[in-house]
């Protein structure tokens, strides 16, 4: 009977032993999940998906075409805005240019014939005022003589005013608003483009595609996600600390993350430690910590090392020192 007494005390002892052992080592070991901020891909404009380039469980690379929208009419919008650009352009050069050469011509021809209806009439008005001197014509005759030279000299400087103005370019203020023309055809331009971008997008950074809403075929609505995709510098470990030790914890401090069939010392960086205490989740909930007030700590991995780590697996986090 004592020797039983000796055992029971033995077996309490080292069990005893053996759970404070466990306590000590779960000081520093807490519960928590691995938890995504997922990347939703939607076009701001809606359409019928013609395309899906991507399956579900794919990873893909920045720049992998993921779906295509129906764009034939943000394809017209390009082709006009295009075309009102090239007309706004034209008609800028053409006012740099003044007249055509055949107009100039024209003109030329109109003041060859001037000049030579100003000399006649230089040589009539001579002959005349010689006439008029010794009375040979009257006043009036004199007079008309002296009216056709002039008049023919203002044809002349007039035709002379209009060639020198079909030579020069445009007016200022003409040139100044087809310039703004040109402006605003090249800003029509880039919106058609932009509208037709949209309608074709591709992956803004790798990643897994976790999950494709639509199918091709069917009518997407505009902003609606057609793709989502899980970057994996977007996976994170999120667990929670007593009040007690959340004061030790600092942004940028390393901390050990294991999980069934996970590798073996896989480490993540605090990157978030809540400012609430909140009471303990349900995901960690026991009788010893019920009534204790936690705070949420985020720790995010290096890309390499969160490929193992699926969104809602649970895992135990260990503080480094």
């Amino acid at each position: 009977m004592f020797r039983k007494k000796i055992y029971a005390a033995l077996l309490l002892l080292l069990f005893s032993h053996l759970l404070s052992g466990c306590k000590s080592n779960e000081r520093d070991s807490f519960q928590g999940y691995i938890e995504a901020e997922y990347l939703y891909v939607a076009s701001p404009f809606a359409g019928t998906l013609e395309e899906l380039a991507v399956k579900r469980g794919q990873n893909v690379d920045t720049g992998t075409l993921l779906f295509i929208l129906d764009h034939a009419n943000e394809a017209d919008q390009v082709a006009e805005a295009e075309a009102r650009l090239q007309s706004a352009q034209f008609k800028f050069a053409d006012l740099k240019k003044g007249k055509r050469p055949e107009e100039l011509d024209v003109f030329r021809g109109q003041l060859d014939q001037a000049v030579a209806s100003e000399k006649l009439a230089e040589l009539e008005f001579a002959r005349d005022e010689k006439q008029y001197n010794i009375g040979a014509i009257s006043q009036s005759q004199f007079d008309r003589a002296r009216t056709t030279l002039q008049s023919s000299r203002g044809k002349l400087a007039e035709l002379r005013a209009t060639l020198e103005s079909g030579q020069l370019e445009g007016r200022q203020d003409q040139r100044f608003a087809q310039v703004a023309d040109a402006k605003a055809a090249e800003a029509s331009l880039s919106q058609a483009r932009w509208r037709l971008s949209q309608k074709t997008l591709s992956t803004p950074q790798s990643g897994f595609v976790f999950d494709t809403l639509y199918v091709k075929g069917e009518f997407v609505s505009a902003g609606r996600p057609v793709i989502v995709l899980l970057p994996p510098e977007n996976i994170k470990v999120r667990f929670f600390v007593p009040e007690v030790m959340v004061g030790g914890l600092r942004i940028g401090q390393e901390v050990e993350v294991n999980c069934d069939g996970c590798p073996k010392g896989i480490n993540a960086t605090i990157s978030y430690i809540s400012p609430h205490a909140e009471y303990t989740p349900p995901i960690i909930f026991s009788n010893e910590t019920r009534s204790k007030l936690v705070f949420m700590i985020e720790a995010v991995f290096k890309s390499e090392e969160s490929v193992s780590m699926h969104p809602g697996l649970p895992v135990a986090v260990f503080l480094h020192g």
